[in-house]
């Protein structure tokens, strides 16, 4: 009965320096996009891996050093990761006009 509780505190420990450390990440770094997120991951040692569905064979999720992001933290999910680095990023919609500027597109 110890060990199993050891073990559990160990991993929730585990979980806390994980988070800690993608929140830095998230905080020193540009990040552009998801998988820059996961190479800025790989350079602090974190060991992340994508999980793609079976059935879909889409993006659903990954793990860090064996456990779940979702696990770690609800707000570590790809999809609220990919609404972070959105929100954080240049706004699409004004690069797009900026870059569209001045030419006329006919149809």
């Amino acid at each position: 009965m110890e060990d199993s509780f050891r073990y559990k505190n160990e991993v929730r420990q585990e979980r806390e320096i994980i988070k800690k450390s993608i929140d830095e990440v998230l905080q020193e770094n540009r990040v552009v996009s998801f998988d820059h997120f996961l190479e800025l991951l790989a350079k602090k040692g974190l060991e992340p891996k994508k999980v793609y569905s079976k059935v879909t064979g889409k993006l659903s999720g990954y793990s860090i050093k064996g456990h779940k992001a979702s696990e770690i933290d609800r707000k570590l999910t790809v999809s609220r990761i990919e609404s972070v680095l959105q929100n954080s990023g240049p706004n699409l919609k004004e690069e797009k006009q900026n870059i569209n500027r001045g030419y006329k597109f006919r149809r």
